[in-house]
């Protein structure tokens, strides 16, 4: 096996799927390249529960498979200029990498002994499609109220569910919760849940995609599989039940009041009066004034020191201002 490529194609395919080369075993910490004729080289890293697979175009002197430990051959190119040329050539055991007048010798492992995931796209129990930037987006509104480490497991992840033309994607931790849906095709019912632990990869996955580059999830074999033109990410999926949102979210024709404001004010607001939250108090209130027309958002702490800010507002409800409570 050999091949040469710019430090800087290697470096980035690498670095896409290098974090995940870690876990129970040796052969964890590597990865796995294989070179094809036509010069694609694929990276694949697998941790165990999570797998990602990147590639780069090379020119191909010998075709073959072998594993690299991925931290020394990533941490190797990184010192590089980004022009230099590096040639990565196998021989028996050992892995021979030349950049100029620079040599890292590194042992090599059987690409045979690799642990890897069926490829999802050749045969998923059911699968989307979707503009990854928008996917992004969907994905941030939720995770952030994902429960970590919760011992209801089946609160360890973002719950993605697809019926009826719409696909909804619900995250909570038992405190908060979060819901967002998007009109979007979609045959039958499913829902999965992916991993909290997963999620932020899979953002980052997608935010790097240009803006016109289309994401297809795939769903099977207890997996959930991204796939991009250029990077595929698999993962373990939360085995477990995930609790009926439906109940806990109030039914909007059943409220009396409610009150109206930016969104953008909102959260600057929020941003503010939160300076002055500790960890023994993070209670916030909100109450409208009809009559003004606006909405007060009120904190104090135990140190007796007050924030206090007024944005204009529609409220709407009865005689009594509406009033609720909630952590910042």
């Amino acid at each position: 096996m050999k091949f040469t490529a710019e430090a800087s194609v290697l470096v980035g395919a690498i670095g896409k799927v290098s974090h995940l080369a870690k876990g129970l075993k040796p052969i964890n910490y590597n990865l796995l390249l294989e070179l094809a004729n036509d010069g694609h080289l694929s990276i694949t890293a697998n941790n165990g529960s999570q797998q990602g697979i990147s590639c780069a175009t090379v020119n191909v002197g010998d075709t073959g498979a072998t594993c690299v430990a991925a931290r020394k051959l990533y941490d190797f190119l990184r010192t590089l200029p980004g022009d230099t040329e590096v040639t990565f050539e196998k021989s028996g055991d050992k892995g021979s990498v030349r950049a100029g007048r620079s040599r890292f010798t590194l042992s090599l492992l059987d690409a045979e002994d690799f642990p890897r995931f069926d490829d999802l796209s050749q045969n998923p129990e059911w699968t989307l499609a979707f503009n990854s930037k928008i996917f992004a987006n969907y994905l941030t509104r939720v995770s952030y109220a994902a429960a970590r480490g919760d011992v209801r497991h089946y609160l360890n992840g973002v719950h993605l569910s697809c019926s009826g033309g719409r696909v909804r994607l619900t995250a909570t931790d038992g405190q908060r919760l979060a819901r967002t849906t998007l009109e979007h095709p979609c045959e039958g019912s499913n829902e999965v849940i992916i991993p909290t632990d997963a999620i932020s990869t899979i953002e980052k996955i997608l935010s790097g995609a240009n803006e016109e580059a289309v994401s297809t999830v795939y769903v099977g074999d207890n997996r959930f599989q991204v796939n991009l033109p250029d990077q595929t990410f698999t993962t373990a999926v939360v085995d477990g039940k995930f609790p009926d949102a439906d109940r806990v979210i109030p039914d909007p024709t059943d409220m009396n009041s409610s009150i109206k404001v930016n969104a953008a004010m909102l959260g600057a607001a929020l941003a503010r009066i939160s300076i002055l939250s500790n960890e023994k108090c993070r209670r916030a209130t909100i109450t409208g004034k009809p009559s003004e027309a606006t909405c007060v958002l009120e904190l104090m702490n135990p140190d007796a020191e007050e924030a206090v800010d007024e944005l204009e507002a529609e409220v709407e409800g009865g005689v009594k201002a509406p009033e609720d409570a909630f952590n910042v």
